[in-house]
């Protein structure tokens, strides 16, 4: 059996008020550096979260936000998950290729959230700003000089 912890963090609206939660994943058996290990712990806090926890228990009526890796994305993961409650974070290591935005645009068109985490605009995300609904910045690496 793998140790491993389950967290959530609140992503709040304009107004202060829980919007979601982004479910983390933490355990020492998985390098989050290695590529086939991000997707291994993407799916044990998917199996965790859905089938053992229930994802009702861990973020009540609010919609999940679960980091995918490429490969996640690739393999489409994100279907097996209902599109009502989930959104599909795809985190800033992912290479963005053909691949990657066909299988977004996909998820999308069947009605899942997409969301950008700590998004920089550059060339290779620019076919993705067409259909992605949520862009996360990361305002702590930017000075007000920046803005």
């Amino acid at each position: 059996m793998t140790d491993f912890l389950i967290g959530r963090q609140q992503i709040l609206d304009h107004k202060l008020n829980t919007f979601a939660y982004e479910i983390l994943f933490r355990g020492k058996d998985f390098d989050l550096s290695v590529q086939e290990s991000a997707a291994s712990a993407t799916n044990q806090v998917i199996t965790d979260t859905i089938l053992e926890i229930g994802l009702n228990e861990l973020v009540g009526p609010h919609l999940a936000f679960i980091n995918f890796t490429a490969q996640n994305i690739l393999e489409k993961t994100p279907l097996d998950l209902p599109r009502d409650r989930i959104v599909v974070e795809v985190l800033e290591n992912v290479k963005v290729d053909m691949h990657i935005v066909k299988n977004l645009r996909e998820l999308s068109s069947r009605g899942y959230t997409i969301a950008l985490d700590d998004f920089e605009l550059t060339p290779e995300w620019l076919p993705l700003l067409d259909f992605v609904d949520i862009i996360k910045l990361d305002i702590m690496a930017y000075s007000l000089e920046d803005t």
